[in-house]
């Protein structure tokens, strides 16, 4: 069965927002590296699947999920793979993968300037707990156990860890 994120629908304003991420990348105005071969299966997905009528009206009757725009990218792409050349060392799997991952890398619109700062902040945030949280270890073992030896605090700790089958 298919989860509910894949199914959920697509809205026209959805849809002009993923329009808006292909061109920006066809224009080069993201910093998606990509080979001319994938640059060019993404103009014609983006030619041929996202501006057609056929997809407007899809959407606007409620039968487009984001699924669904990822299976015809995937099937217009294997195609296309099968006809490229052998490389040595680069298998053909390889490089669906790679350009599946850049094409939700669009579509998810990961380039967003302010998607890339608030993981940027949230990250900093989350290195800041671990320091703050690996230097109070020390100070906490000396205010909790003060005429403990190292160690029965290192019995202590690795019982509350779940190791108790540790001799000192």
């Amino acid at each position: 069965t298919k989860t509910v994120c894949c199914c959920l629908k697509i809205s026209k304003q959805q849809l002009q927002i993923v329009k808006d991420r292909f061109q920006a990348f066809l224009n080069g105005e993201t910093q998606i590296v990509a080979d001319e071969a994938f640059i060019n299966a993404v103009q014609s997905y983006f030619e041929v699947f996202l501006k057609s009528d056929r997809v407007a009206r899809m959407v606007q009757s409620g039968g487009c999920s984001a699924n669904d725009s990822r299976e015809v990218f995937k099937k217009h792409i294997e195609k296309r793979v099968r006809s490229l050349p052998e490389i040595d060392g680069l298998s053909k799997e390889t490089v669906l993968s790679s350009w599946m991952a850049k094409f939700d890398t669009i579509y998810r619109g990961e380039e967003d300037p302010r998607k890339q700062q608030a993981r940027m902040t949230r990250d900093s945030g989350r290195r800041q707990r671990t320091q703050t949280q690996t230097s109070l270890h020390p100070e906490l073992k000396k205010i909790l156990f003060p005429d403990w030896s190292s160690g029965q605090v290192l019995q202590v700790t690795f019982f509350f860890s779940g190791e108790r089958d540790i001799n000192p």
